[in-house]
């Protein structure tokens, strides 16, 4: 643990930031959005909702998230969201993911797939997003000497060393939770109450 860590979680929790997960139907440069959910600070959940790709899930994404093409049939498109969606990843207010680049390019490709022009958006996301992975790392402390950084820990090995237990990992709310969870155990502050794992709509 640092200091310099936890000063910056300080902070950025001093700004009211949302916390936010997806996920999706693969890896790739082709992958979309299945699953989607925001909280605040206050671990108050703001959007939690499974998202219609244009793509089918393969079996192997299904296995992680337990999101299947039945599961998704009725789900809204991510164009069918994207005005609520737009209006909270419009800033100012901070936007925390773990592993936030990864999010930020599926909420990107996702759109693309549906032909969705996010410029706007994206340029919100590039001044305001911050990654909660990277900066845990650096808290945790475990120098990489090949590589010369802060060595990642996953989001289940990161909430087993906080001594933070969440049911449901590898669903987006319950990931967005567990990022909050996580930005105030680095902080210092108490856990507060932790956002209902409620149905997804």
């Amino acid at each position: 643990m640092t200091s310099n860590t936890r000063s910056l979680a300080r902070a950025l929790l001093a700004d009211d930031p949302l916390f936010f997960d997806t996920e999706t139907t693969g890896l790739d440069s082709s992958a979309e959005i299945c699953d989607i959910a925001i909280v605040d600070a206050a671990g108050q959940v703001l959007l939690n909702t499974l998202v219609r790709p244009t793509c089918a899930i393969p079996l192997e994404a299904s296995a992680v998230h337990g999101i299947t093409d039945a599961d998704v049939a009725g789900a809204p498109t991510i164009t069918a969201i994207w005005p609520e969606l737009a209006a909270l990843l419009a800033g100012p207010r901070p936007l925390v993911a773990y592993n936030a680049g990864f999010d930020r390019r599926m909420i990107t490709q996702s759109c693309a797939a549906r032909g969705l022009y996010i410029v706007n958006t994206d340029k919100a996301l590039e001044e305001h997003l911050h990654c909660a992975m990277l900066l845990y790392a650096e808290h945790w402390g475990d120098w990489n000497y090949y590589k010369r950084s802060w060595r990642w820990q996953s989001l289940g090995v990161a909430l087993s060393q906080q001594g933070i237990q969440i049911d449901g990992l590898h669903r987006a709310l319950a990931d967005a939770e567990a990022a909050r969870r996580i930005v105030m155990a680095m902080a210092g502050q108490p856990e507060g109450r932790p956002a209902a794992l409620a149905e997804v709509r």
